[in-house]
C-alpha cells in the first residue's frame, strides 16, 4: 500500500466516524475506556504477582479487545484530524466527536475504578 491510499484511508475513515450516530460512539466509547482500564487493571497484578514483563505482556489485550470489538478509543480518533485538515471533515463535527468519544472513554474508565475499588 503506498503513503497516498494510506492517506486516502485515513480521509475516508475519518469521516466515516464522524458520521456514527453520537450515542451509539458514546457507548463503544464507554466499551474502549473500560477494555483499557481492565488491561490496566489486569497488568497491574500481573506485574505485582508475576513480575514487570508480565504486566507488560498483559495491557495490550486492552487495545486487542477495542481492536477486535470496533471501539472508540480517543486517541485513535486524533486521526481524525487528517480530514478536518483536508477540510472533509467541518471541525465542528471533528470536536463533537472527540467530545463525545472521550467522554466515553472516561465513564467506562471510572466504571471499571469504581467495580475494582
Amino acid at each position: 500500500m503506498t503513503s497516498k491510499q494510506i492517506a486516502e484511508n485515513y480521509l475516508i475513515s475519518g469521516t466515516a466516524k464522524a458520521d456514527i450516530p453520537k450515542g451509539r460512539m458514546f457507548l463503544l466509547a464507554i466499551l474502549a475506556g473500560a477494555f483499557i482500564a481492565l488491561a490496566g487493571v489486569a497488568s497491574t497484578i500481573g506485574s505485582a504477582l508475576l513480575g514487570k514483563m508480565a504486566g507488560a505482556l498483559i495491557f495490550p489485550a486492552g487495545l486487542a479487545m477495542v481492536v477486535v470489538m470496533g471501539s472508540e478509543l480517543f486517541t485513535g480518533n486524533n486521526l481524525m484530524i487528517i480530514p478536518a485538515l483536508e477540510k472533509r471533515l467541518p471541525v465542528k463535527k471533528l470536536l463533537a466527536a472527540w467530545l463525545v468519544v472521550y467522554l466515553g472513554n472516561l465513564a467506562g474508565s471510572v466504571l471499571i475504578a469504581a467495580m475494582t475499588v
